[in-house]
């Protein structure tokens, strides 16, 4: 049989089931197994129908009795799959270490995601009676003794029961990271999580050292994010105006709008970026070409005028005597909203531990004419 064509009676417990799957339900955990298999490109038809047997017999040996149990079985099922096939993409010749750990965390998070949906499956399971050897014949009827009842034992705090009887076994509490709106990541989901976060929610026992640093680095998302709530600012600035305007709500909400320190190369490099950003060509004819007329000419005196007011009012007055590392961590620590400086500063965010799009984000200078790159 081929799991595209299902079979709508392989699905059901041998024993009778109290409530049969209907052909609908069946036909459709058919189909959600048979495409949640994973399957290598370079598979024959052979090997994957092989593989999707398997599946199949996987699936009724957890012998669900009802359409839920059904439907759990089959999450168990897909959750063991996906778990062995991240393991083996782990174990991959030429996987580097950042992808293989991040799969194996995956694989984990999908085993322990089959241990529960298991231990639910086979919770809401009557115990089956297992079948014994033919009494030898007696000459004399003889009444059995009486068996002792089995005793469930009790499950203490911090202990769980995969089911019902089973032997306590100590529970493990997991690390729970959160994104920058301070919402829980789930388990499965460690694409969303920070190199820390995977680090803290991977380690078993858990690690109070791995920990504090991923809630440090949550702690600083969740300041940035409500930093930038605080001001107002929904996204990047694309003209001067949008610039001042932004610079306003900054500091309204108590925030330095524009970090800075004063040395010449940075000022310097500052008011040729706003240069820039009111008229390009100018910038070429005064910066490349030195051209004195340009240099003198209106244009030039309207980013002066830009400039001075970034200076005088979007910039704190402790610029003359900061260092280099100490503005970095002005963004980092969201104290300022906005850093002019160019594309080597990503190299120092990362270095820092920020990630690109969730602590900080980049674009091309505000400008006042038509940029396309202003846009992205």
């Amino acid at each position: 049989m081929d799991m595209q064509t299902p079979d709508h009676t392989s699905l059901t417990s041998q024993a009778a089931p109290a409530a049969p799957l209907s052909r609908a339900v069946s036909r459709h955990l058919h189909q959600a197994l048979a495409a949640a298999v994973p399957a290598g490109p370079d598979d024959s038809q052979a090997t994957r129908d092989e593989t999707r047997q398997a599946v199949r017999e996987l699936f009724d040996a957890l012998q669900p009795a009802d359409a839920a149990d059904a439907q759990l079985a089959a999450l168990a099922v897909a959750a063991a799959q996906a778990a062995m096939d991240s393991f083996a993409r782990a174990a991959r010749p030429g996987t580097s270490d950042d992808t293989a750990t991040r799969l194996r965390g995956s694989a984990l998070a999908a085993g322990r995601a089959y241990l529960t949906w298991m231990g639910d499956v086979r919770s809401r399971q009557p115990a089956a009676e297992q079948p014994g050897p033919a009494a030898a014949p007696a000459p004399a009827p003889k009444v059995p003794p009486a068996k002792p009842v089995r005793e469930v034992p009790e499950v203490p705090p911090g202990f769980i029961a995969l089911q019902p009887g089973a032997k306590p076994i100590p529970a493990v509490e997991m690390f729970q990271p959160r994104d920058r709106f301070g919402k829980p990541i789930p388990t499965l989901r460690t694409d969303l999580m920070t190199r820390a976060q995977l680090r803290a929610s991977l380690s078993i026992p858990r690690n109070p050292a791995l920990e504090a640093e991923a809630l440090a680095e949550e702690a600083a998302m969740m300041a940035e994010q409500k930093a930038m709530d605080a001001a107002g600012l929904k996204e990047l600035p694309k003209t001067w105006a949008d610039f001042n305007a932004d610079c306003d709500k900054a500091i309204a909400a108590h925030l330095v709008c524009l970090a800075h320190f004063s040395q010449d190369w940075t000022d310097a490099t500052t008011f040729e970026v706003v240069v820039y950003g009111t008229d390009p060509e100018l910038f070429k004819q005064a910066f490349v070409q030195g051209d004195t007329a340009a240099l003198r000419s209106p244009g030039v005196i309207k980013a002066l005028e830009q400039f001075r007011l970034m200076v005088s009012k979007y910039m704190d007055p402790a610029i003359a005597g900061r260092d280099y590392n100490t503005t970095t961590s002005m963004i980092a620590k969201n104290e300022a909203v906005f850093m002019i400086m160019g594309d080597w500063q990503i190299g120092i965010f990362t270095a820092a531990g920020l990630k690109p799009g969730d602590d900080y984000r980049c674009a091309h200078v505000t400008a006042t004419w038509e940029c396309p790159l202003c846009a992205t």
